[in-house]
């Protein structure tokens, strides 16, 4: 089993984890995936050493990517922006004063809820766009117990948190590198289901 995506399904449209649409996978993600069509249906799943019978990842920790910049809540959606660009990324965890991961910011959040809105973005702060309490995993937390929180909650991005400290961020690129065909396609139904 693997990601799978039915033709004509508006589904298919959609970025997912490192490809361009699900039907058909850009170039610099295809190295360790195979393509099997079945019917008007194509099945992808990505091979891995840890899927071919070596030790599966455990825990948040094993699969996240450390080492993640953040954007403070007190700086501009533009320098937010600019810090996106030159990390080659999507998104950012927003950090308070006080270390502590206040929410995320996409790149979708920055064109719809200030551009689209008419805000200034370069008065306009991350802060500001922190909703309520962030989704987090503890990076002990069970892969599984992972899959369920992205699906239940319908993020792309998981915060990885060890006590108060942010100390990675789950995307659904890990997954697809890590998990199971079963538990990413868990994610990808939870994500993008109506």
């Amino acid at each position: 089993m693997g990601v799978q995506a039915h033709k004509g399904s508006p589904r298919c449209d959609r970025r997912i984890a490192g490809f361009d649409r699900v039907l058909r996978p850009s170039p610099d993600r295809m190295r360790g995936v195979n393509r099997a069509p079945l019917g008007n249906d194509v099945v992808l799943s990505k091979v891995t050493e840890r899927t071919m019978g070596a030790t599966m990842a455990s825990t948040a920790r094993e699969i996240m990517t450390g080492g993640v910049g953040c954007v403070q809540e007190d700086e501009s959606i533009l320098d937010a922006a600019k810090k996106m660009q030159e990390l080659g990324v999507g998104a950012l965890p927003i950090c308070g004063g006080d270390d502590r991961l206040k929410g995320m910011i996409t790149d979708r959040d920055i064109v719809v809820k200030v551009l689209a809105q008419g805000k200034d973005p370069g008065s306009t702060t991350a802060g500001e766009l922190a909703e309520g309490k962030p989704v987090t995993i503890g990076a002990d937390d069970s892969i599984e117990e992972l899959v369920r929180t992205m699906a239940q909650q319908e993020v792309k991005r998981l915060p990885v948190i060890d006590g108060h400290t942010l100390v990675g961020v789950v995307s659904e690129a890990d997954l697809a590198e890590h998990a199971t065909p079963e538990q990413v396609v868990a994610v990808v139904r939870g994500v993008y289901a109506d």
